[in-house]
């Protein structure tokens, strides 16, 4: 699979994760309204965790304080899971168990391996070894600031790593169950002040969830938003949008509002475009685009008639955008491994090619007499040494860019005597039918900048013209041009082909494979010139010759 590919399956798999959370926690949020059982409310959300977090079990324990003890109240379980509740039914409520002191203090266990708990607890570690539980996650339920207990998810049959949204989603779910245990325990004697704070709970609850909500009456007219959804949307004013239908939206396709006419649910992820909502209503992001996860339901009478549309909105823009950073991440990870392989490839060949050559020739030598063959062979010696210290070099270079270090060290020094020696080192390389030609600058430049990478520079063009022209004529020079020096070289040799011209600057690239080399030269130059805010090109046409320049700002003293 490649990486576009898995990376869009992970961010559909997180993206939908997201919608299930919304649905889940709406689904609870409406039963507890509708349903005057709150066992039953209680115990539907117990099975919608277990489907949600793919758990084994789900349980709730209640304290009584003035028995001091703890009940195992409610449980849903999944299949070939052993149920506990008639096992366990009661446990002692003391101040020495670790979950109870966290659950005190309002805090949650999470724990994504169970023999974490060792360090914790031996005596609790081994009640939830004798379980078989591999992963738990545990969060107070609390109503008023009372903490009446704690719900419980146990992971039997793998080891699960928790995130933080299923944290935030168990503390809402706890909130709505702590609401359902202090109403049935006050039932049908129940204080107005009692009702009047359960109520404020909730709309805080409603209000400051990170989820957007809206509530639509049977016609698709707006009737309510929450502050979350007017800051996904950038809507200042929620009394000016009232009234308008949801089947009037533009951007909200087609195919999702005719299932709510027909009474069906939805999950849709889409880009939700602001620029289309013309006069629709007022937002704050004119223009932009977000990436929106939409969840739409429809809740409905005993008899089937609808009540209210509602739909539930996650701005993963963010999301998103992590996602992409993931997968240049990982296609630059893959890239560097790719390199890594090419270079130990191509490395191997290029190293033992010189060396070969040294000890070989270097054997011939202490047994040859003839003076000419002895000459020869220490050319061929002294030629392949070269070769060998220009890839240590290369080496070490690439090495130091890699780590994000790059040797600088600024001088003064006279850019025409040193373009001079390298005339005189490159005339001795050069075949007799090529013309090498310095074209000298009238004026006496000198600099201040690093001499050892201005020589890199000027070594590693004028050897690839020298490697790819086997006649006509290489000349090089430079001249000063916005503050700074341009040095060249240009050359009648093979040229690039167009499609050569878009990897010249890659590592272990050449245009030749049988050239000598390791195609590494013009990458660390790119790099070296950058590194120094410079720039640095080409132009080449294929059997007419190349023209390289590189342009780098420095300080200039004319003498």
């Amino acid at each position: 699979m490649s990486a576009d590919k898995h990376s869009s399956k992970y961010m559909r798999n997180n993206i939908f994760t997201n919608a299930s959370c919304n649905n889940i926690f709406s689904h609870s949020l409406m039963s507890f309204y509708d349903d005057a059982n709150h066992h039953n409310v209680i115990n539907q959300i117990l099975q919608d965790i277990l489907s949600l977090f793919n758990a084994d079990r789900s349980y709730i324990f209640l304290y009584d304080f003035e028995n001091k003890v703890q009940w195992y109240e409610y449980e849903a379980c999944s299949k070939d899971v052993i149920p506990q509740k008639d096992i366990i039914v009661k446990v002692p409520l003391t101040d020495s168990s670790c979950i109870n002191n966290l659950v005190f203090n309002y805090k949650p266990l999470i724990m994504n391996d169970v023999e974490d708990m060792k360090e914790l607890s031996i005596s609790e570690y081994d009640i939830l070894k004798a379980q078989d539980i591999k992963s738990i996650i545990i969060t107070p339920i609390t109503h008023m600031d009372k903490v009446l207990g704690y719900i419980g998810v146990d992971i039997v049959k793998d080891y699960r790593k928790w995130r933080e949204q299923d944290v935030t989603l168990l503390y809402l779910l706890s909130h709505i169950v702590g609401a359902s245990i202090a109403i049935d325990k006050k039932s049908s004697k129940l204080e107005k002040s009692e009702a009047n704070n359960i109520v404020r709970v909730l709309e805080s609850i409603y209000n400051d969830i990170p989820i957007g909500i809206e509530l639509y009456n049977p016609s698709g007219n707006i009737i309510d938003i929450n502050n979350t959804d007017m800051k996904i949307f950038g809507i200042t004013d929620k009394w000016k949008i009232m009234g308008v239908s949801v089947f009037d939206n533009p951007v909200l396709p087609e195919e999702q509002k005719e299932q709510l006419r027909k009474g069906e649910d939805f999950e849709l992820i889409f880009d939700y475009d602001f620029s289309k909502l013309k006069d629709y209503y007022q937002s704050e992001f004119v223009g932009e685009t977000k990436y929106i996860s939409c969840t739409g339901r429809t809740i409905k009478d005993r008899d089937g008639k609808v009540l209210y549309y509602l739909l539930f909105n996650s701005d993963i823009t963010g999301l998103r955008e992590i996602q992409q950073k993931l997968i240049v991440a990982k296609e630059k990870a893959e890239e560097s491994e790719k390199l890594k392989m090419a270079f130990l490839a191509n490395m191997s060949h290029e190293i033992r090619t010189p060396l070969n050559a040294i000890v070989g020739f270097s054997d011939i030598l202490v047994v040859t007499d003839e003076v000419e063959e002895r000459e020869e062979f220490s050319k061929i010696i002294s030629n392949n040494s070269e070769l060998l210290l220009n890839l240590i070099n290369d080496i070490l270079d690439l090495s130091k860019i890699e780590a994000g270090v790059f040797d600088y060290h600024e001088e003064l020094f006279n850019l025409n005597e040193l373009f001079e020696k390298f005339e005189l080192s490159f005339k001795i390389r050069t075949s007799d039918k090529i013309i090498l030609e310095y074209r000298r600058n009238r004026e006496i430049v000198s600099i201040y900048f690093d001499s050892n990478r201005t020589s890199q520079l000027l070594n590693n063009f004028l050897s690839n013209a020298v490697k790819y022209t086997t006649e006509g004529k290489i000349e090089f020079g430079f001249f000063v041009e916005n503050g700074g020096i341009r040095i060249y070289v240009r050359d009648t040799g093979i040229g690039i082909s167009e499609e050569n011209k878009k990897r010249i600057f890659k590592r272990f690239e050449k245009v030749d494979n049988f050239a000598q080399g390791t195609g590494l030269g013009l990458s660390i130059c790119k790099a070296m010139v950058e590194h120094v805010k410079g720039e640095i090109g080409f132009e080449s046409e294929l059997g007419k010759g190349s023209y390289f320049w590189a342009w780098f700002p420095c300080k200039i003293v004319y003498n």
